[in-house]
């Protein structure tokens, strides 16, 4: 007699062990039309790709455009600085990397303007206990607040690499 033996294997995968690649659109042919909707959702190693066009924050009441929450993922402009632009619209700061970002934080490609903040600096970027690694960006039009000169990058207190910037990081 013989008896048929059916052998069933299990593979499990952990999800967060591939990287995936979020796709941002502000005319809503991507994942997201907002980045800060994209990196709220991205995990460590995914990149955030984002299609040319102007972004703002998803809110009035926000403090910044970008806030990149303490992720070790890559923020990516698809062309380039010139045609993807991170408008602060004069009322908070572009980006933020206050939450222990690494070096394999990127940020790489954007325009970041219109940038202000009344304390701590940083109208464009704000990096305070992060070590974040930017490429490739321009810093355009900040305003001053408060009779306080316009701090477009503040880097307290960590190590971080910033290179191919304009103006000069």
């Amino acid at each position: 007699m013989h008896q048929k033996i059916t052998l069933i294997l299990t593979v499990t995968c952990s999800v967060s062990a591939f990287a995936d690649q979020i796709l941002v659109d502000a005319n809503g042919f991507g994942d997201y039309t907002n980045i800060q909707d994209a990196i709220d959702v991205a995990n460590d190693g995914d990149e955030v790709i984002v299609l040319p066009g102007t972004y703002t924050a998803r809110d009035v009441a926000d403090t910044e455009v970008v806030n990149m929450l303490g992720k070790e993922i890559s923020l990516l402009s698809f062309a380039g600085a010139a045609t993807c632009i991170i408008d602060a619209e004069l009322a908070r700061r572009g980006i933020v990397c206050a939450n222990g970002e690494t070096n394999a934080t990127l940020i790489d490609g954007f325009t970041i303007r219109n940038g202000s903040a009344l304390l701590g600096g940083g109208a464009g970027i704000r990096i305070s206990a992060a070590s974040t690694t930017i490429e490739d960006c321009e810093l355009e039009e900040f305003v001053p607040q408060a009779l306080l000169a316009v701090v477009v990058v503040a880097v307290l207190g960590a190590c971080n690499q910033l290179t191919a910037c304009c103006p000069p990081l």
